[in-house]
């Protein structure tokens, strides 16, 4: 027998802007983090975090970075006890598209072997493969050339990740080195895409905070995790998500 009772509303869909996870490692190409947050944060609806390595650190101002930045030692300022979140989870959760520009020959070699022994590489080992991830190789022409590195990158794309190929530039060494087209700005067709693709799975989810994220950021549905300290943060102004975002990246 038919229920006579009437069928119940479907919950409104809530649109909230979409997550780009920045992964930097220590190369020189790290420079130009700054510009590459600042080209993201043009996109409208998208909300930006940065995790960094110890060496990444030193070829940037963390004042010149307006978003979030965490590292390793926000991960163990924020865990105390068993009750408490775990950050690579929580980044890992929170994130729709995770970007690494730019990937240095030490990271790569980690990454391709599973080893997490910081905030980043732990991020990597636990992210979610159904998610895109990104990774901008740059390192010097010698150590591009040598053999394990083609398969080391071929290691991560049987992960299912895929490489934003890089080009050659005169290093601050004077050698030719490989470089990342990402950080320059995040033009290439594949970044363009991934972020598309990214965006129309973002439109249909529910605005729900995530359960472990503890502060709101300005402008933002859901919360990037807490760090131990304050950091800069910038609301993304911008219009709804559609065809400007494939015009803005190419």
């Amino acid at each position: 027998m038919e229920s006579s009772a009437p069928c119940p509303a479907a919950a409104p869909l809530v649109k909230r802007q979409f997550h780009v996870l920045v992964g930097v490692t220590g190369s020189v190409a790290a420079l130009k983090l700054p510009l590459l947050v600042s080209r993201l944060l043009d996109i409208p609806d998208l909300e930006v975090a940065v995790v960094t390595t110890e060496r990444a650190k030193h070829f940037y101002s963390p004042q010149d970075v307006p978003v979030t930045l965490y590292s390793d030692a926000d991960e163990w300022e924020m865990w105390r006890c068993r009750s408490d979140p775990v950050l690579h989870i929580d980044l890992r959760r929170w994130a729709d598209l995770m970007l690494v520009a730019p990937l240095d020959a030490n990271t790569l070699g980690k990454v391709a072997s599973g080893i997490c022994d910081n905030l980043l590489t732990c991020v990597i080992r636990a992210w979610d493969c159904r998610k895109p991830l990104l990774f901008c190789p740059a390192m010097n022409t010698v150590m591009w050339e040598h053999p394990i590195t083609a398969q080391q990158v071929g290691q991560l794309k049987a992960f299912g990740y895929v490489e934003i190929p890089c080009v050659a530039k005169k290093l601050v060494c004077g050698d030719q080195g490989i470089r990342p087209t990402g950080p320059l700005a995040p033009r290439t067709s594949r970044l363009s895409e991934a972020l598309r693709r990214g965006f129309v799975r973002a439109r249909g989810r529910l605005g729900a905070p995530s359960l472990l994220h503890s502060r709101k950021r300005a402008g933002s549905g859901r919360a990037a995790p807490a760090r131990g300290h304050d950091a800069a943060t910038r609301r993304v102004w911008g219009s709804p998500l559609g065809a400007r975002v494939g015009y803005r990246l190419r």
